[in-house]
């Protein structure tokens, strides 16, 4: 069973953190759950069932998904895609875009809506399950996106808005000698 199921998770206690983050060493934070040094505090047991709004969220993100279904089925490329993270349209990136659903965890100074890392992967997982092609939103949002967002700050104000709304669009190309496209094969060497 998934903690983002629905049906009422309960764990031992236990540190749930998402997004890398360790709570022993970033402190609190709103995308830990429940820090580990608290758990025995609160009774030993840590409730993990999704809040109304958690589940209000999904059920709008589900009632998007089944909104641009046409727009998928119309898509001939739509069935082949692979993997979620293989499937590219510009169509779906600019109508998630204009539905508010990049940059969810973004600011809303910066196109986003504000809400925690949960809450946005909460709703990637919606995305998921309706199988909506993720590849420009993947790169643009969580990878370029959160890049701008953590080590060019000054960027973000110019280009968060344009990608939160579908209008800007990353992609990224590699082929390397030994490797092709596999970053994961990379070898570097210093002399």
């Amino acid at each position: 069973r998934s903690v983002f199921d629905g049906d009422g998770v309960k764990a031992g206690c236990l540190g749930v953190v998402l997004g890398g983050r360790d709570p022993q060493r970033a402190g609190p934070h709103p995308d830990v759950l429940i820090d580990p040094h608290q758990a025995s505090s609160i009774g030993g047991t840590v409730d993990l069932r999704l809040t109304p709004a958690q589940r209000a969220l999904r059920e709008e993100a589900a009632a998007f998904c089944a909104s641009i279904r046409p727009v998928l089925e119309a898509d001939p490329e739509w069935r082949r895609q692979g993997m979620l993270s293989d499937g590219d349209s510009r169509e779906v990136n600019r109508l998630l875009g204009e539905a508010g659903w990049i940059g969810l965890s973004w600011p809303d100074t910066l196109g986003g809506r504000g809400l925690s890392r949960l809450d946005a992967t909460l709703v990637e997982e919606v995305l998921g399950y309706h199988w909506l092609p993720l590849s420009s939103y993947l790169l643009s949002y969580q990878t370029v996106g959160a890049a701008i967002e953590r080590f060019a700050p000054a960027l973000a104000p110019d280009l968060l808005p344009a990608i939160a709304r579908g209008e800007l669009v990353f992609c990224q190309g590699f082929s390397e000698p030994g490797a092709g496209s596999d970053l994961g094969a990379l070898t570097t060497r210093a002399e």
